[in-house]
């Protein structure tokens, strides 16, 4: 018995003393493009809708999309046919806050983005979205990370009534929490 008080002893003494996992302070790299009438981007986040709020988590789940009108009238965003890219290929929509994530497939109508104005939009890719339970009683939807490889958005906006659209992409590395003291490209993803 005393050897078992012992061993246990010694196991939380050492997992104790070991600090946890600290966030890398990573440059992300945004994927943008210009023309006349508007400058729009989009950036990796960790920040994600899961269908009643905003939640942080420990990886990429969302790409943030932000969009500048640079005209005086109104640029429409039409969601049905604005595709996340994984790899070169379409792989569905997004949803995002306010979005009941079970639904995330249905039609929306255009969103408008008022003239000189910014919008932005964390978007989670409706193909990453997985239903989560515990047990029966406690089940919700969560995003999951965006793949390693090339992720982005095939963005489509209707500017002075013609149908625009532009391919965005960037990588997404296997750069995601970071041991302290160990290098980046050692990091693992958890």
């Amino acid at each position: 018995m005393k050897k078992i008080s012992i061993a246990l002893f010694c196991v939380l003494v050492l997992f104790g003393c070991t600090k946890a996992p600290t966030k890398w302070s990573d440059p992300r790299k945004a994927a943008a493009v210009a023309r006349p009438q508007f400058n729009a981007s989009i950036v990796p986040d960790y920040t994600s809708w899961n269908g009643t709020k905003m939640v942080e988590y420990r990886g990429f789940t969302t790409l943030v999309l932000t969009i500048e009108n640079k005209t005086d009238a109104d640029i429409e965003i039409d969601w049905n046919r604005t595709q996340f890219i994984h790899n070169g290929a379409t792989n569905g929509g997004f949803y995002y806050q306010g979005i009941v994530v079970g639904n995330r497939d249905a039609p929306r109508r255009n969103e408008r983005i008022i003239g000189n104005r910014t919008f932005m939009r964390n978007l989670s890719p409706n193909a990453m979205a997985f239903w989560f339970c515990l047990d029966p009683r406690a089940c919700w939807w969560e995003p999951n990370f965006l793949p390693f490889g090339e992720n982005g958005i095939l963005l489509t906006l209707i500017v002075d009534g013609e149908k625009v659209q532009e391919k965005m992409n960037l990588t997404v590395a296997d750069a995601w929490y970071v041991m302290p003291g160990v290098g980046v490209g050692s990091s693992t993803r958890r």
